[in-house]
Formats: C-alpha cells, sequence, structure tokens
C-alpha cells in the first residue's frame, strides 16, 4: 500500500514491522487529519483546532471567542473561552491567547500572564466612539473621532497592569481611584469654563466661580469690578480689598463664604474713600448719600448742617435758624455753623439758639454790625473806632441781653420803655440843649434858659450868683442875685 486518500493514513506505519497480511487504510484517529489528496501518516491537529472522532474528516477550528494553544486537540473543551469581555471578533481557529481583543471599552492588563479586560476608565472613553483610548497604550496613540485624544498621564502599574491616571491639564480636576472608589470613575473633569476655577489641577477641586470674578474654568480669572485684589489661598481665590467705593463681601465678622465673594458697592449713607477699600464707613457728619453706589457723600448745602453720621437723605442736613447761615460753606457738621446775619446776635446758653434782632444801641450805623455778637468774649469796635455803649447784661433764661445803665450823658431805654427789644438803647442827650442827672433813671431834660448845658449834669448859671438845686430829676432855680427875680 503506496498511499491513500484524503483522511486516512497507511497502516502499518512506517517504522513499524512490516507485515503485507496487514496494509490497509485507516481513518484518522481523534486529534488527527490528513488534509492532503495523498496521504501516508495523519498529523496532529494544528494549534487553533480540535477533532473528537476517529473519521475521514479534517480538524474542526475552535469556535469564535476560543482559542488552543497546543496541537492535536481531542475535545470542544480543549478550546479555551477568552477572558471576560474579550473576543476573537468573530475570527474562529485562533492558536493565542492575544487572539481574544477585549471590548472597544475596555482595555488588556498590561504585562500579565493571564490578562484580564479592565473597564475602561470614564476619563480614557471617546463618548462619541465608545473606544478606550488605553487600548495598546502608549505604543498605539488612539485618537476619537472628533479628534480628540486621551486627556492626563497616566501611569502603568507593574503589579496590578492597570493604568492609573496621575495628573490632569490646566482646567481640569483629577478624580482618583481613591476619590472615586472605583477605577473606573477616575478622570479629569474638566471645570466649567463659566461657572467654575481650578488652581492645582492635581490637587484642587473645581470651585464655584464667586459672583466677584470672570472664570475660564482654569486658573485664569479676571475680577468684575477694576482694582480689586484677589489673591491665592490655599485651592480658593480670596478677595483682599477693593477700589475706592466698594466693600468686601462677605464683611469681616461674617461667616466666610467663598462662593459669595464680591465688591459691593457702598450702601445709602456709607462711603470708602481710600484707593483700597475693605469696609464702607458712615457719612461723616455735614454729609449724606442717598443712594446705594461707589459715589463719596455728598456735602450738606449752605445754611444747613448735620451733626450725626450716616445720613441717608438731604432732608438729614438740618437748616440753619432764621437770620443765619453757614456764610457759603458746606458740608457743616454743627448748628455753631450757623451764624447769625451781621445785624443779628445769637442767644447765649441755650439749646437752640435763635438769632435776635440787634437792639438799636448795639448796632453800628455805618456798617451794620451788632456789636452783641460773641460779647463779652469778642469786644467789636465799629468801623469809626466806637464801641458798644452802656452795660449789657445777659439773661440766662431768654439767652438775650438787657441793657442795664448807660454812662452820663445818655438816657436809658429799656424794653419795657421801648415795647421792643430792639429799641432799647443809651440815647445821647444834646450837648447844648439837654442835661441829664441820672442816665440809669432819669430822661433827657430840656436845658432852661437860666442855665447852659452840655448834655450830661454838668451846667453853668447864665447869671452868675443865680443858685440851682436839683430835685428828682431837674434842676431847680432857688434865688437869683440882686437886681434878679426868679422866674417862673
Amino acid at each position: 500500500l503506496e498511499s491513500c486518500p484524503s483522511g486516512y493514513s497507511v497502516y502499518p506505519p512506517a517504522g513499524d514491522e512490516f507485515d503485507e497480511t496487514t496494509q490497509r487504510c485507516e481513518p484518522c484517529l481523534k486529534g488527527e487529519e490528513c488534509r492532503g489528496d495523498v496521504c501516508r501518516v495523519c498529523t496532529a491537529c494544528e494549534p487553533g483546532y480540535y477533532k473528537t472522532f476517529v473519521g475521514v474528516a479534517e480538524c474542526s477550528a475552535c469556535p469564535a471567542n476560543t482559542y488552543r494553544v497546543e496541537s492535536g486537540a481531542t475535545e470542544l473543551s480543549a478550546c479555551l473561552p477568552c477572558q471576560t469581555k474579550a473576543s476573537t471578533r468573530g475570527e474562529t481557529g485562533q492558536s493565542s491567547r492575544d487572539a481574544c481583543d477585549c471590548d472597544d471599552d475596555y482595555y488588556a492588563e498590561v504585562g500579565l500572564e493571564e490578562p484580564a479586560c479592565v473597564k475602561c476608565p470614564k476619563a480614557a472613553l471617546c463618548e462619541a466612539d465608545g473606544v478606550c483610548l488605553l487600548r495598546g497604550w502608549p505604543e498605539s496613540r488612539l485618537n476619537c473621532s472628533d479628534g480628540s485624544g486621551l486627556v492626563g498621564a497616566w501611569a502603568l502599574d507593574n503589579i496590578t497592569g492597570r493604568y492609573d491616571l496621575e495628573s490632569c491639564p490646566s482646567g481640569h480636576e483629577l478624580i482618583t481611584t481613591e476619590e472615586a472608589g472605583s477605577e473606573e470613575l477616575q478622570e479629569c473633569k474638566a471645570c466649567s469654563e463659566e461657572l467654575e476655577y481650578i488652581l492645582e489641577p492635581d490637587r484642587d477641586s473645581c470651585q464655584k466661580c464667586p459672583p466677584g470674578l470672570t472664570c475660564t474654568g482654569t486658573d485664569v480669572v479676571e475680577a468684575v469690578v477694576a482694582g480689586s485684589v484677589w489673591n491665592r489661598s490655599g485651592s480658593i481665590y480670596v478677595l483682599e480689598s477693593c477700589p475706592s467705593g466698594y466693600s468686601v463681601y462677605p464683611p469681616a465678622g461674617d461667616e466666610f463664604d467663598e462662593t459669595t465673594q464680591r465688591c459691593e458697592p457702598c450702601l445709602k449713607g456709607e462711603e470708602c474713600r481710600g484707593d483700597v477699600c475693605r469696609v464702607c464707613t458712615a457719612c461723616e457728619p455735614g454729609y449724606y448719600k442717598t443712594f446705594v453706589g461707589v459715589a463719596e457723600c455728598s456735602a450738606c448745602p449752605a445754611n444747613t448742617y448735620r451733626v450725626e453720621s450716616g445720613a441717608t437723605e438731604l432732608s438729614a442736613c438740618l437748616p440753619c435758624q432764621t437770620k443765619a447761615s453757614t456764610r457759603g460753606e458746606t458740608g457743616q457738621s454743627s448748628r455753631d455753623a450757623c451764624d447769625c446775619d451781621d445785624d443779628y446776635y445769637a442767644e447765649v446758653g441755650l439749646e437752640e439758639p435763635a438769632c435776635v434782632k440787634c437792639p438799636k444801641a448795639a448796632l453800628c450805623e455805618a456798617d451794620g454790625v451788632c456789636l452783641l455778637r460773641g460779647w463779652p468774649e469778642s469786644r467789636l469796635n465799629c468801623s469809626d473806632g466806637s464801641g458798644l455803649v452802656g452795660a449789657w447784661a445777659l439773661d440766662n433764661i431768654t439767652g438775650r441781653y438787657d441793657l442795664e445803665s448807660c454812662p452820663s450823658g445818655h438816657e436809658l431805654i429799656t424794653t419795657e420803655e421801648a415795647g421792643s427789644e430792639e429799641l432799647q438803647e443809651c440815647k445821647a442827650c444834646s450837648e447844648e440843649l439837654e442835661y441829664i442827672l441820672e442816665p440809669d433813671r432819669d430822661s433827657c431834660q430840656k436845658c432852661p434858659p437860666g442855665l447852659t448845658c452840655t448834655g450830661t449834669d454838668v451846667v453853668e448859671a447864665v447869671v452868675a450868683g443865680s443858685v440851682w438845686n436839683r430835685s428828682g430829676s431837674i434842676y431847680v432855680l432857688e434865688s437869683c442875685p440882686s437886681g434878679f427875680s426868679v422866674y417862673p
């Protein structure tokens, strides 16, 4: 027997003792085949194939998603299944475990004898394609269909054969396995471009953008209020100061919330005038502010004043009393700034003194200035050099001055006599036509023909030797010299 057809071997086989009486074609055994048209010897099924029976059929390919490394398999079970989440992509007759390709959203452990398929971490998975970019990385650097690639720096753990995310680029928060609680959830989480910022991607988390900043999702920010100063503190930006007209929010003393930080314009009745502001302060006495804004407080207008701080309305600037002004000055903080008109003086010692019309006797005719202004501390004189006539006394109840006595040659005109404070005066008696004995009691008397008068109590008899005596408020002619008679 020279040869047999496909599926058979020559018996007895070469090498055995030849016995012509036993020659025959024998079908190939289990795990063997002969595929040629002319066969002499059956050979073991190739790796990736098996044959479970004695017969002339060829070996069968191991099914898809299995493989067989050794030759001569006699059972289907000799075809080993691929690891979980791996397949041969529909191919049969595979002779190596390397033919088991992990599903698109998985990658194979690296450097292990029997690598498992690992679920792709969220950050390495193409959303549109569902393909894991760690497949064959770093030798094959895959990109997603949209052109994006692997984000972050990944390092191989040589013990586990798996990749760990170690660092992230600017604008991303590093979520590690430990933080996420799963390898699948590790990622470089992109911070929201408008709503968040991050200082150190490998250390910090995405921070909510406070109202005082315009954020980009990275550590690059811009202050909403120009001139405000923001400093890094740990993982956040801290508002240190604001420009003029603003205060730092939240204010010192309140619970700090970094997500609410901003420069707030000063409230009504408040201001901050410095170039660097942290706190708005109340408007100073004499000033007010009616709106929320960065402007400074406004000065109370001329002829008004404000004693307390923090005024929020113009009406808080109180008007000066009647017949008083601030002499054109604004921003006055005391009623004392209200100066009575020149021909008036202020009541003395009262809480809210009125301006009193200057008594006739205390008013400079040429200047129109009242000499009782600030009297007696300031003793004013008129422009002609004359000063206050008479003795004036302060009434501590009314705060006004009363004329109490006059000098020689003057008649005391009191308020009671004149019917008005304004008309009280020391009325000078006419030097040639009148005289007066007691200025504080008497009135000016007409000079009789028998006397030569000086306007005071000093007189001279016209007829030498005539005798004149004082009687009450007048001079009385008692007797005349020889040759004269008393008239009347």
